[in-house]
């Protein structure tokens, strides 16, 4: 109950904002109660997720489902592709799409992930911008992970992707001093990933 409130907050949060998207992991599950499957998982989303998809076709705003990867000790619902896939599909409304999480998409899919890149293809209409690596979810800015990031960009080129790179980095507090030339040099990490899309 408490976390349907707090998406109903989200969710409003999100339109005073002006956002184009509201992301959200689509891995909620009652463990509690329920034996784990995929189908079923696959119906616990949808069925949690219905009411702010309802909310959402009146709006602007779009629901993400993002790309998550197994890290909690229990199966994790899209950490595969094709689950992602199904649970989109599930709602049959353009009002749903695919936030690519770039650093979780690598730890799932490691050398696919530029094949799964293309696989869910149309629905990626966002990302979370971030490279991961030794294994953990660490937000790296791209290039001082493990992605490779020519690949990735051109599988995204691929499925036709019109949308914003946006970064997702780690939480900190920077030295004043360090915050200019960090911008800066995360604004010459976009232009070369911008630069890779186009080869």
């Amino acid at each position: 109950d408490m976390y349907k409130e707090c998406l109903d907050r989200v969710f409003e949060a999100s339109i005073m904002l002006g956002a184009d998207y509201l992301v959200v992991h689509g891995d909620e599950f009652d463990f509690k109660n329920l034996e784990y499957t995929p189908q079923k998982a696959l119906e616990y989303n949808y069925e949690l997720f219905a009411p702010i998809v309802e909310k959402a076709e009146k709006t602007n705003l779009k629901i993400a489902f993002e790309t998550v990867f197994e890290d909690m000790g229990v199966p994790r619902f899209c950490s595969e592709a094709e689950d992602l896939k199904a649970l989109i599909e599930k709602f049959n409304t353009d009002t749903v799409c695919c936030c690519w999480d770039f650093g979780h998409a690598g730890l799932s899919f490691k050398e696919k992930h530029a094949e799964k890149i293309e696989y869910l293809g149309k629905y990626i209409e966002c990302t979370h911008i971030q490279d991961y690596g030794h294994k953990l979810d660490l937000h790296l800015p791209p290039f001082l992970g493990d992605n490779d990031w020519g690949a990735l960009m051109k599988a995204l080129k691929n499925t036709g992707y019109k949308g914003n790179l946006v970064f997702e980095m780690v939480h900190g507090v920077m030295p004043q001093n360090m915050q200019k030339p960090f911008a800066d040099y995360m604004m010459e990490t976009v232009i070369a990933l911008d630069k890779l899309m186009e080869e």
